[in-house]
């Protein structure tokens, strides 16, 4: 949860796919907000993540309850133009307390915003911590990023970062642009150097943060179904 710490903003609707109704008509719209007891819709939310593939962390396992009501508190006061449906639930759920254990073993959730001040260390870490939800079946020794024009100099915004991938099996390198938001075509190139057999796919939702899952194509497109968003995964 590194990044979300280094670069975390409030938005005060979460996702954008669907509009939610107004729950007063006219100009006067009252405002939902989540509050503690919404701990209830979250943990739910949990439950139906882990029927389209998501895998709980051995803290959500044990007290699924606890980290549903941690993730509650912590989002106390969002607020929404009407009533929250179980996608922005879902939502919640995956992207967990700032500082508290990650529900899913296979989703982390990442502020991206103002990466620019980030140094190649940071890129190293953060697509170490997405690369760590396939260790099963991509096992990665270590992340290496770098200045593509000079290493030994701080990284430019709009030059490239050189990213480095050192498992048994060869990864080709490959570079990333350096900018204010963090360049989430890294969830293509992943894909592509996926060893051969491996059937589950990066994908990543993006509704002013980002959220990562690692799931077959088949349950990437429950997860969609279940939300009302879409996870994208193919470059196109």
């Amino acid at each position: 949860m590194f990044s979300r710490r280094m670069f975390r903003r409030h938005t005060p609707e979460r996702g954008n796919g669907k509009a939610l109704p107004d729950v007063v008509p006219g100009a006067a719209t009252a405002r939902r907000v989540v509050v503690p007891e919404d701990a209830r819709h979250i943990e739910f939310a949990m439950s139906e993540l882990v029927k389209v593939g998501l895998r709980l962390a051995p803290e959500a396992m044990a007290d699924p309850a606890g980290v549903a009501a941690a993730i509650a508190d912590e989002n106390r006061g969002i607020s929404f133009a009407g009533e929250p449906g179980p996608g922005h639930w879902a939502l919640f759920a995956l992207a967990g307390p700032e500082d508290g254990p990650r529900p899913f073993a296979n989703a982390v959730h990442f502020n991206d915003h103002c990466y620019d001040v980030a140094a190649a260390s940071d890129y190293a870490a953060m697509i170490s911590v997405m690369i760590a939800m396939a260790s099963d079946t991509w096992p990665v020794k270590s992340v290496e990023a770098q200045n593509a024009s000079d290493p030994h100099k701080r990284i430019e915004p709009g030059k490239p970062v050189s990213i480095t991938i050192h498992a048994d099996a060869e990864v080709s390198p490959f570079d990333l642009v350096h900018g204010k938001d963090f360049d989430w075509s890294v969830i293509f190139r992943l894909n592509e150097r996926l060893p051969g057999d491996v059937e589950e796919r990066f994908a990543i939702f993006l509704d002013g943060d980002a959220t990562v899952v690692f799931l077959s194509p088949e349950n990437i497109g429950r997860l969609n179904a279940l939300t009302g968003w879409e996870f994208f995964y193919l470059d196109s």
